[in-house]
C-alpha cells in the first residue's frame, strides 16, 4: 500500500507536518490558554495595562521552551520518525516488510532501554541550578521540572528538555512513535496476515507485562510529568489495545465505510479534521468564560481554578457550554473548509514542496467520498 508514493514525497511531507505542529506547539504554549495571554486573560484584570507588563506573565513567553508538552513530542517524534522511515524505505526498501519491522523493532526497544539510562544521567547531571526557593524532595528542586528547567535556561537546558524534561521527552516517546510505525508497516502489507488482530493483541500482552514487571522493578507512581516506566508502558498498553481493538471490529472485518457514515462518528470526525488546531485553541475556552462572566458577580469565572465541589454545577454547565462554543467554532470553520487553521497552513506548504494537491480539508469530500479500507478482500487471497 505504500509502494508507488516515493519516499522522498512521504518524507518532505511528515517533515513539513512535523515542524508545523512544533511551531503550533510553540504558539500554543508560549501565547495561548498557559502562556501569556492566557495568563493575562485569567487574571482577571487584563484591562488594565501593568497585567500586560507582569514580569510573571511576560516570562510565559519563553519559559514555556523548557517543556516538552503534547504538540512538541509529537513534532519531534514525527520528524525522527520521518528520517529513519526515508532511508528504510530507498532503492525499494518499501517493500521489505520484514526487514523494517526487524530494525523499527530493534530500535524501539533500544529507546526503551536507553531511557533509564539517559534519565539517570541527566537527572543526577551536578550542573543544574536549584530554583531558589526550593529545598530537597520539592518537585521542583531537581530534574525534571518545567520551573528548574527555565531557570537554566540555556541551549544545553533546552536540548536536556527534549531528551529527557518534563513532560513527554524524546526517551521514551520515541519509541512509541517507533512502535506505532511498526502497526502502520505490518497493516500496510498488500498480503496481511490472517492472524495480525491476535499478534496486536499479544503486543498489547506484552507492553502490560513491560509494565507490570517496570511497576515491580522501579519506582512507580501515575504521573502526568514524566511518567515512571511502568505507568508508560500501561499507557501505551491502554493506547495500542484500544487501537487493536478497534481495527479488528472495524476495519478487518470490513465495516470502515459502514462506521465511519455513522452520524456520531461524522461528529467527531469533523473534530478530528483539525485536532491540531482545537488543540491549539485551547484559548478559545475563555469566550463562554468572558460571555457568562456576569451571571456570578461573586466569582471570577476567567479564573483558572474553579469553584469548590459544593458549586460542582457550575463546572458540569461550562464542559456543556464549551463544548457548544467549539462545535459553533468548527461548524463554521468547515463551511470554508478550515481556511487558516495549523492544518492547512501545513497542507498549503506540504503541496509547495511535493507539488501534489490535497483534499485532506475538503470538508464534504472527506466526511461523504473518501474510499475505507477494507481488509476483507486482502484476507481472503492470503
Amino acid at each position: 500500500m505504500l509502494a508507488g508514493f516515493p519516499p522522498g514525497k512521504l518524507f518532505a511531507k511528515q517533515i513539513v507536518t512535523g515542524f508545523g505542529i512544533l511551531l503550533a506547539g510553540v504558539v500554543t504554549e508560549s501565547f495561548g490558554y498557559y502562556g501569556y495571554f492566557g495568563s493575562v486573560i485569567s487574571s482577571g484584570n487584563f484591562f488594565q495595562a501593568a497585567t500586560w507588563t507582569d514580569p510573571a506573565n511576560v516570562a510565559a513567553l519563553w519559559q514555556r521552551f523548557f517543556l516538552m508538552e503534547a504538540l512538541q513530542i509529537i513534532g519531534w517524534c514525527m520528524i525522527l520518525t520521518a528520517i529513519i522511515q526515508y532511508f528504510l524505505y530507498q532503492r525499494d526498501g518499501v517493500q521489505k516488510f520484514t526487514r523494517n519491522l526487524i530494525i523499527l523493532g530493534v530500535l524501539t526497544l533500544l529507546i526503551f532501554i536507553l531511557s533509564l539510562v539517559i534519565w539517570h544521567f541527566v537527572d543526577n547531571w551536578s550542573i543544574w541550578k536549584p530554583v531558589p526557593g526550593t529545598s530537597p524532595g520539592d518537585y521542583h528542586y531537581s530534574w525534571p521540572s518545567d520551573q528548574l528547567q527555565a531557570y537554566n535556561h540555556s541551549f544545553l537546558s533546552w536540548l536536556m528538555t527534549i531528551i529527557a524534561g518534563d513532560c513527554y521527552p524524546l526517551f521514551p516517546y520515541l519509541g512509541q512513535s517507533l512502535l506505532r510505525a511498526i502497526m502502520g508497516v505490518a497493516t500496510a502489507h498488500p498480503k496481511p496476515h490472517r492472524r495480525l488482530p491476535w499478534m496486536g493483541f499479544g503486543l498489547f500482552l506484552a507492553l502490560l507485562i513491560a509494565g507490570g514487571l517496570c511497576a515491580w522493578l522501579l519506582p512507580f507512581d501515575i504521573s502526568f510529568e514524566r511518567p515512571t516506566m511502568g505507568f508508560f508502558f500501561f499507557l501505551m498498553a491502554g493506547q495500542v489495545g484500544t487501537i487493536v481493538l478497534l481495527f479488528y471490529l472495524i476495519d478487518w472485518r470490513g465495516k470502515g465505510e459502514r462506521f465511519a457514515n455513522n452520524i456520531v462518528v461524522k461528529y467527531f470526525r469533523t473534530w478530528g479534521m483539525v485536532a491540531l488546531t482545537i488543540f491549539a485553541l485551547q484559548i478559545w475556552s475563555f469566550v463562554p468564560r468572558a460571555i457568562f462572566n456576569w451571571t456570578i458577580p461573586s466569582m471570577n469565572l476567567l479564573s483558572e481554578q474553579f469553584p469548590a465541589r459544593d458549586r460542582g454545577w457550575i463546572v458540569l454547565i461550562f464542559a456543556i457550554v464549551t463544548i457548544l462554543f467549539y462545535d459553533l467554532l468548527i461548524w463554521f470553520w468547515a463551511q470554508i473548509n478550515f481556511i487558516g487553521t495549523f492544518e492547512w497552513i501545513i497542507i498549503k506548504l506540504g503541496v509547495v514542496i511535493t507539488k501534489q494537491p490535497s483534499k485532506r480539508l475538503n470538508f464534504k469530500y472527506m466526511l461523504n467520498e473518501v474510499a475505507w479500507m477494507n481488509y476483507q478482500p486482502l484476507i481472503s487471497t492470503t
